[in-house]
C-alpha cells in the first residue's frame, strides 16, 4: 500500500464538477430536474389566471405537511381536473412540460436502479448560493440537504405520479458541497449539527437551526433563516442578486442525486492521517490455498487464472461480452470459499453483480453471500442475514464426506500436474529448433499446399535422425535447382510422375501424328466393317440371294470382320493410353489440346462400339 497513491486518489475525488446537480441544482432545460414551484400549475381552475394570487399552496403542502412532518408518505400529483375541463393554452403548455419532466424522472430513476442498483431520485432543499473565493465569476447553487425519495407512475390513472418516502430513506447533507467549500475556503464544518432523528425526520425548527449555523460559519448574519418556499429564479437573476456573502434560496429541486463519493473520501482521509497505524503487510493473503479447483466448469484459460491468482497482486481479466468473464469471477469466488477465505466483489454495474449472484445461488451458495446495492437501505438486511447465519451455525451439506473429498482432490491435483507436465513437454524443442506443435503445424501446412506422394519413400530405410533429415533435405534442394532450370516446353510434365523416367516418354511432337494415325485406323475399321456386313446382309436379310452367298464370299467376309476386330481392339488400347497421358500429365495446362482431346474421346466411343458389334457378329458367324 502506497501513501502517495492514496493521497493522489483522495485529491482526485475531491475535485467537484460545478455542472453537476450537487453544485448547480438549477433546473434550466434539464429534463430530469423539476422546480417544486412548477407544481403550482396544478392549483386553481383550468381557466384561472396562472399568476393570480400565487400562494405556492402545493409546494408548501409537500414540504411542510409531508417532507418535514412525516417519516414516510405518498404524495400524488395528478392532472385529473384539467383533463375534464377546457384548459387555457398557457396552462396546457406548462402541463405538457411538467408531464415530460415527471416521466423523464421516472424513466431515468428506473434505469439507474437497473444499471447501478440504486434509485437516485431525491429532493434538494434549500439552495445554498455562494461565489467561489478563488474565482468570483463562478457561482455555486447547491442544495444544502437531500432527501432520498422514490417516484413512479400510477397504475390506476393515466396522468398521475406518486412521490413517496419510506422510513429507511436517508436524509443526506450535500457532502459534495462541503468538499467544495473545504477546497475553496479551507472551511471544514466538522462540528455541524448534522445528526437527524432516528426516524429520519427533520422538523422545521431543526432545519432553521442548521441553516443559521451554516451561514454563521461564513460570517453571514441574517434573520431570514426560517423555512419557506419560493420559486427558483433563473441563473441570470441569481447572478445579479448574489453579492460577496453567501445566501439561502428557499427553493426545492426534484432531481437525480446519484451516489456521492464523500464516504470514500472520508475513508481515504482517515487512511492518510493514520497511515502509520495500519499494518498493511499483514493484509496480504499469501498462497495458503488447499485447492485450486472451482465449483463451476472452467476452460484452460479460466483454470490458469485460478491457479496463478495469488502469484501476483493484480490481475486483469478482459474481453468482449460472452467470453466468460462472469464465469471466471464465479470460479474465483467458489475457489476462495473452498479455501475458507473471504472475498469482496465490487462492480459499477448492478447487472454484472446480479449475474454473479445468480451463479452462486444456482450452486447453493447464496446463504454465504451478502449483496449490497445501497449502504443505507441494505444495512438492516445485511445485519439480519448475518444474525441468522450466526444463530443457526454453519450450514453443512448432509451427504458431504470430507475424507472422500480430500482423496478426490489429491487425485485431481496429481492429474492436473501430470497433464501440465506433458503439455510443457509439447513446447520443448524437438527437431531443428522447433517443438512438436510447430512441426505438426508445418506438416499440415505443406499437406494443404501439395498432395504428398504415396510411394515416394517406399522401400527406403529411414532412421528419422536429424543428420539423415539434413542429408535428404540437401539432395531435394539440389534436385529442385536442376528441375527449375529445365525449359517448361521441353517435356510435357509440370510435376514429377513415375513414367516420366521411362526410356521413350511421349513427346509433344508425337501427339499430332498419333491422333492422325488413329483416324486412319478408324477409317480402315469402317471399310473392313462395311465389307463384312455387305456379304452377310444379302445372305441373311434377303431371301432368294442365297445363290450369291458362296463359301468364298463367306470366308472373305469373316476374314474382313476379324481384321476389323483386331484393328478396333488395338486402336481402343492406343486411344485409352493416349487419353490417360493427356489427363495424367496435364498437357492442357501448357498446350492447346482441348479440341483434339474431344476428337479422341469421340473416336474412342466409336471404336468401342465397332469392337462390340464385330465381336458379336464374328461369334454368330462362327
Amino acid at each position: 500500500m502506497n501513501k502517495q497513491f492514496i493521497t493522489y486518489l483522495g485529491n482526485k475525488l475531491k475535485v467537484g464538477n460545478l455542472r453537476t446537480i450537487h453544485l448547480n441544482a438549477l433546473p434550466g432545460r434539464f429534463a430530469t430536474r423539476l422546480d417544486i414551484g412548477d407544481l403550482e400549475v396544478l392549483e386553481g381552475s383550468a381557466q384561472e389566471d396562472l399568476f393570480q394570487n400565487k400562494t405556492y399552496k402545493n409546494s408548501n403542502d409537500f414540504i411542510f405537511n409531508y417532507l418535514l412532518a412525516k417519516p414516510s408518505f405518498q404524495y400524488k400529483i395528478n392532472f385529473e381536473k384539467f383533463s375534464q375541463q377546457k384548459t387555457s393554452p398557457e396552462r396546457k403548455k406548462m402541463l405538457v412540460t411538467l408531464s415530460k419532466r415527471l416521466n423523464a424522472l421516472v424513466n431515468q430513476n428506473d434505469d439507474d436502479f437497473l444499471e447501478h442498483g440504486v434509485k437516485s431520485f431525491g429532493f434538494g432543499y434549500p439552495i445554498f448560493v455562494k461565489r467561489s473565493k478563488k474565482d468570483s465569476s463562478k457561482l455555486i447553487k447547491a442544495p444544502l440537504l437531500i432527501w432520498n425519495l422514490n417516484i413512479s407512475r400510477s397504475n390506476n390513472f393515466q396522468d398521475q405520479w406518486i412521490i413517496e418516502r419510506n422510513e429507511d430513506a436517508p436524509i443526506y447533507i450535500n457532502e459534495v458541497l462541503l468538499s467544495h467549500i473545504a477546497n475553496d475556503e479551507g472551511i471544514k464544518p466538522e462540528d455541524a449539527p448534522w445528526s437527524f432523528e432516528e426516524d429520519g425526520l427533520l422538523e422545521r425548527i431543526k432545519l432553521t437551526e442548521l441553516v443559521a449555523w451554516f451561514l454563521h460559519r461564513f460570517g453571514t448574519k441574517t434573520l431570514d433563516v426560517f423555512p419557506k418556499i419560493e420559486a427558483c429564479p433563473d441563473a441570470k437573476t441569481i447572478e445579479a442578486r448574489t453579492g460577496e456573502n453567501p445566501a439561502i434560496l428557499w427553493s426545492g429541486i426534484f432531481g437525480l442525486y446519484r451516489t456521492q463519493k464523500q464516504s470514500i473520501i472520508k475513508d481515504i482521509e482517515m487512511l492518510t492521517d493514520k497511515f502509520h497505524e495500519f499494518d498493511f503487510a499483514g493484509t496480504k493473503t499469501g498462497d495458503e490455498r488447499v485447492s485450486s479447483t472451482a465449483g463451476v466448469r472452467t476452460d484452460p484459460s479460466q483454470h490458469e487464472i485460478i491457479h496463478s491468482l495469488l502469484q501476483k497482486e493484480f490481475k486483469i481479466i478482459q474481453g468482449p461480452p460472452g467470453t466468460g468473464k462472469s464465469q471466471s469471477l464465479t470460479a474465483i469466488i467458489t475457489n476462495m470459499l473452498e479455501n475458507k477465505k473471504k472475498i469482496l466483489v465490487v462492480c459499477e454495474k448492478k447487472t454484472a453483480l446480479d449475474v454473479l449472484h445468480a451463479n452462486l445461488r444456482a450452486l447453493g451458495l447464496d446463504k454465504l453471500v451478502a449483496m449490497v446495492d445501497d449502504i443505507e437501505k441494505d444495512r438492516k438486511k445485511i445485519i439480519d442475514t448475518v444474525r441468522e447465519v450466526a444463530e443457526q451455525g454453519q450450514v453443512i451439506r448432509k451427504n458431504f464426506n470430507e475424507t472422500e473429498y480430500d482423496s478426490n482432490l489429491q487425485k485431481f491435483t496429481e492429474f492436473v500436474n501430470d497433464f501440465n507436465t506433458k503439455h510443457k513437454n509439447l513446447l520443448k524443442e524437438f527437431f531443428e529448433g522447433k517443438n512438436l506443435q510447430e512441426l505438426v503445424f508445418e506438416y499440415m501446412l505443406f499437406q494443404r499446399k501439395s498432395k504428398p506422394s504415396s510411394n515416394l519413400l517406399d522401400g527406403m530405410q529411414l532412421s528419422l535422425a536429424q543428420e539423415e533429415f539434413k542429408g535428404l533435405l540437401g539432395k531435394i534442394e539440389r534436385c529442385a535447382d536442376v528441375y527449375a532450370g529445365v525449359d517448361k516446353e521441353a517435356v510435357v510434365y509440370n510435376h514429377i510422375s513415375a513414367h516420366a523416367f521411362k526410356t521413350n516418354p511421349v513427346k509433344v511432337s508425337d501427339l499430332p501424328g498419333m491422333l492422325d494415325k488413329s483416324k486412319s485406323n478408324l477409317q480402315a475399321i469402317n471399310v473392313s466393317d462395311i465389307n463384312a456386313f455387305q456379304v452377310f446382309d444379302h445372305a441373311l436379310l434377303f431371301p432368294g440371294n442365297e445363290k450369291e452367298f458362296t463359301p468364298a464370299k463367306f470366308l472373305a467376309g469373316l476374314k474382313a470382320a476379324g481384321e476389323a476386330l483386331k484393328l478396333a481392339t488395338a486402336l481402343e488400347k492406343e486411344l485409352v493410353l493416349l487419353k490417360q497421358s493427356l489427363e495424367q500429365d496435364n498437357y492442357l495446362d501448357h498446350f492447346d489440346f482441348h479440341k483434339k482431346s474431344l476428337e479422341l474421346v469421340k473416336m474412342l466411343e466409336v471404336v468401342t462400339g465397332h469392337k462390340e458389334t464385330l465381336q458379336d457378329f464374328k461369334n454368330s458367324a462362327e
